[in-house]
């Protein structure tokens, strides 16, 4: 089952491309994503990093993290 959160980080990374230098200057810091489509399933991660060059989005934990997120799908997308 494909996570809705995963979308969501997908649209960020023309973002990146475009504004990331500036989000990095603001933001200075590199986050996981601990995602779960449901409380009994196993979470899914992923890495935005905005502490380096024009940032990124990956797939799986990158990085040393500032903070993790851990939280449903459906949380996620009502942030």
């Amino acid at each position: 089952m494909a996570l809705k959160a995963e979308a969501l980080f997908e649209k960020m990374v023309p973002l990146l491309e475009t504004h990331g230098e500036e989000f990095v200057k603001k933001v200075g810091a590199v986050f996981h994503f601990e995602i779960k489509a449901n409380k009994d399933s196993e979470a899914k991660h992923f890495s935005l990093d905005l502490k380096n060059g024009k940032g990124k989005f990956s797939k799986g934990k990158e990085g040393t993290a500032d903070a993790t997120f851990s939280m449903l799908d459906d949380t996620i997308i009502a942030l």
